[in-house]
């Protein structure tokens, strides 16, 4: 019987070329998730009418995107970090997300089309 895939991830079992490949897949996981997880949930800002990153809203074609690359960022979280550990990592990063991106639009200054009482 095979070993689970975490088991063989940090076993040391010298210099199988198949156990250096599964170790080495953790790392480029854990990057795609969290650049999947953080580009779904910047078009699901971005898409929304509320942003004030853009002068308009993206597309409601811009929300599908977002769906998908946000399933691809919570499937890989679970294939790098677990079941409940992907969950709270898939959370984690779309709040994260979410709650930076209005202070980079306060940052940057809102968009000439959606500031009011200007002088």
């Amino acid at each position: 019987m095979t070993a689970p895939l975490s088991q063989r991830m940090y076993s040391h079992a010298g210099t199988d070329s198949a156990l250096l490949t599964i170790q080495g897949i953790a790392p480029v996981t854990i990057l795609c998730a969290l650049l999947l997880s953080m580009a779904g949930a910047s078009l699901i800002y971005l898409a929304s009418t509320q942003q004030k990153l853009l002068s308009a809203p993206l597309h409601a074609s811009a929300r599908l995107a977002a769906a998908v690359a946000m399933t691809g960022g919570g499937v890989a979280w679970h294939v790098a970090a677990g079941t409940g550990a992907g969950i709270a990592a898939t959370l984690t990063t779309w709040m994260l997300t979410w709650v930076v991106l209005p202070y980079l639009a306060w940052w940057r200054g809102a968009p000439a089309s959606t500031r009011t009482g200007t002088r």
